[in-house]
């Protein structure tokens, strides 16, 4: 009967700490898939960008209203490469850096989800 009280003791102090580690997780997790669907908005934006010379557009003016404009060189797009560096790159090879962001977020979602099985396993076993 002790052992049983203590367990429970244990389980109570440790509850907490398996609360906040699997919340942590899944906050990395969450932002994560929420770049994936922004990449995933970018490239299907990308996809309709065609190689003329100029659109007419809408252009919004400090957030009072539309006028008319023109895209010019919609062939072009201006690509972030990080560390404050940017790049003028076709719209399909702006698409392959997108899905090369893709994939490496993938990568990374699988290991945050393999940390949360690996992390559940170890308090199973525990």
């Amino acid at each position: 009967m002790a052992t049983g009280s203590a367990t429970t003791v244990l389980d109570s102090d440790v509850a907490p700490y398996v609360a906040a580690v699997l919340q942590h997780h899944a906050s990395r997790l969450a932002s994560l898939e929420a770049l994936s669907r922004e990449y995933e908005s970018t490239d299907g934006a990308l996809a309709h960008l065609r190689s003329s010379s100029a659109h007419d557009v809408m252009v919004p003016v400090a957030g009072i209203g539309l006028m008319p404009g023109k895209l010019v060189n919609p062939g072009r797009v201006l690509v972030y490469l990080g560390e404050g560096y940017y790049v003028w790159r076709t719209p399909p090879q702006a698409r392959a850096i997108v899905a090369r962001r893709q994939k490496y977020l993938e990568r990374r979602m699988d290991g945050v989800r393999d940390d949360i099985r690996k992390f559940r396993d170890r308090v199973r076993r525990a």
